[in-house]
């Protein structure tokens, strides 16, 4: 900025309990195409704002207490019960229960797993 000042830095950590619909379109024995709707239920949010004059505010954010989000993912099976997936998450509501700006969430996940048969 022209004037000197610095803007503050605003961070948001929300922490859902994801309630996913798993598709599984099968490729081969081992490979999976993954599609899931999500019904996500947030559980904590915080606010934390950092400036320069100010330092560092922390306070309960104004996180929406629902999300519903769509996710497209990949699965393989190596082994016989080890697996790896992929899954990108993209949410279709907005985050904040204000209107100010748009907000959605967008997830990427990795996982390892073991099938119990």
């Amino acid at each position: 900025m022209l004037d000197g000042s610095i803007s503050p830095e605003r961070n948001y950590n929300f922490d859902y309990i994801q309630v996913p619909i798993l598709a599984k379109i099968y490729l081969s024995t081992n490979f999976s195409l993954d599609m899931a709707p999500s019904f996500n239920f947030l559980v904590h949010d915080e606010q934390t704002y950092t400036n320069i004059n100010n330092g560092e505010v922390s306070f309960d954010g104004n996180g929406k207490s629902f999300e519903f989000s769509l996710g497209i993912g990949a699965t393989y099976k190596f082994m016989d019960n080890f697996f790896g997936n992929i899954r990108y998450m993209r949410g279709l509501t907005d985050t904040f229960d204000f209107e100010l700006e748009e907000s959605n969430s967008n997830v990427f996940q990795i996982g390892i797993g073991y099938l119990f048969k």
